[in-house]
């Protein structure tokens, strides 16, 4: 293993806490807030969230596996296009899986950077619809209907979102919302694992992956 291998595995986490620290020193803030787990925090019930849990779980899935296809792909001759489609769809699905991890669009965004839920909506929307337009060809020839579900999908829970000022009208409110949106996620996900293992099948031998 190479010192550059090292530093590559060691760069993230070392200046995740490094910046943790300094953060904690600069405003006194109790380490704990950042390193403890939440519901230890809270001494919430531990089944807190867990739908919530299990959908970035397969967020993070679907990026990684992304990532790694991509990867594979650019290092042969012909599979620049398709890898330039996974690292697309890849970081929209980084954006997607912060969003819920740390309730952007519902509080950070709002409250600090002053931006209404519908505007980061519309962002998110003409970020996705661009990366359509510019792979439509490489979509067209995969499996879509898991990646036009999720869409579907993705927009009812969005719908229940916005519209949450009524939810008293509607009973189970929040299970529509966060229902549609897990089946959202696992469609997502469905869609790019199976594109991803049909890349890979089909993939040219190439050189061997340099880490």
């Amino acid at each position: 293993m190479t010192f550059k291998t090292v530093f590559k595995v060691y760069l993230a986490p070392l200046a995740i806490l490094l910046a943790t620290f300094w953060i904690c020193f600069l405003y006194q803030i109790a380490s704990e807030v950042f390193m403890s787990d939440p519901l230890w925090i809270m001494k919430a019930n531990p089944w807190v969230g867990a739908v919530s849990n299990i959908g970035i779980l397969m967020w993070t899935a679907t990026l990684a596996i992304c990532f790694f296809t991509g990867t594979l792909l650019k290092q042969n001759k012909g599979d620049k296009e398709r890898a330039g489609f996974l690292y697309a769809m890849g970081s929209i699905t980084v954006l997607l899986m912060l969003d819920d991890l740390f309730m952007l669009h519902e509080i950070i965004y709002p409250a600090y950077l002053h931006m209404p839920q519908n505007l980061v909506f519309s962002l998110y929307a003409l970020l996705i619809l661009g990366c359509l337009i510019r792979f439509r060809g490489l979509i067209f020839k995969s499996k879509y209907s898991l990646l036009a579900a999720s869409f579907v999908f993705i927009a009812l829970s969005t719908a229940f979102d916005i519209w949450s000022d009524y939810q008293k009208m509607i009973p189970w409110h929040r299970f529509y919302e966060d229902g549609f949106k897990l089946l959202g996620i696992f469609s997502w996900a469905g869609y790019f694992i199976i594109l991803c293992a049909d890349y890979l099948s089909s993939r040219k031998p190439g050189k061997q992956t340099r880490i």
